[in-house]
């Protein structure tokens, strides 16, 4: 009696151990696929994130791997632009190309999405008190350059080439909605801004915007409202 007792004790001990391991082999299998699915910062995007603004990425994020849902291509938002632009119909310029959306796994919004869009709006010639909001950072960015915490970040420069409508759109929109958050908000909207301005300028040269003011080195020193108003007045 004692010994059927004694071998149904190994037995399940056995049956324990085999199933630990189990366990742990397929844990570790999920682990490896996760971390093979995961992007570096300079995969993302279509790899259009220059090395700082990989490093802004990495470091809003906390992050070096990232998760793309569906991933686009340069050339794709190139070829959705410009089937936009040639429509030339301002209802037309409000629609979106999308080059950039990362996953959040805890969240059913995405962490960060860069998107883009026609403007036949002069950013030069808007009248003091449209969209100017003490609580943005604004930079001598393109035409108009805004990034903060709470709202993100846009930038607006010129596409104007000799094909150009007279009354079509001469001006591109890029937005960047982030879901990370740095400590310091003025980190948070200095990192924003490099990594919209480094896809910007990636977009602005496939377009072929000569006039977009995108240097490699963009100046990321703020400027004030009233600075703001003198470059558009």
């Amino acid at each position: 009696m004692k010994r059927r007792e004694h071998e149904s004790v190994k037995g399940i001990r056995i049956l324990v151990t085999l199933l630990t391991m189990l366990a742990v082999l397929v844990a570790s299998a999920c682990s490896d696929g996760d971390t093979e699915d995961r992007l570096s910062a300079r995969e993302v995007c279509d790899g259009t994130l220059s090395p700082p603004a990989s490093a802004a990425l990495e470091r809003l994020a906390e992050d070096e791997g990232f998760h793309e849902s569906t991933p686009r291509t340069l050339n794709g938002v190139v070829r959705e632009l410009s089937r936009l632009w040639k429509r030339n119909n301002p209802r037309q310029y409000a629609e979106y190309a999308t080059l950039c959306l990362l996953e959040d796994t805890d969240s059913i919004y995405p962490a960060l999405v860069i998107e883009f869009r026609w403007s036949d709006v002069d950013p030069r010639k808007m009248s003091p008190e449209r969209g100017l909001k003490p609580e943005l950072t604004y930079y001598r960015i393109g035409v108009r350059a805004e990034s903060s915490r709470r709202y993100g970040a846009r930038l607006e420069f010129a596409c104007e080439g000799p094909k150009q409508p007279e009354t079509g759109a001469k001006w591109i929109e890029a937005h960047l909605t982030v879901a990370y958050r740095h400590a310091d908000p003025e980190a948070q909207a200095k990192d924003q801004m490099l990594i919209l301005h480094s896809v910007s300028r990636r977009l602005a040269a496939a377009l072929k915007c000569s006039d977009a003011n995108l240097p490699a080195s963009p100046d990321l020193r703020p400027i004030s409202v009233e600075e703001v108003l003198k470059d558009v007045r």
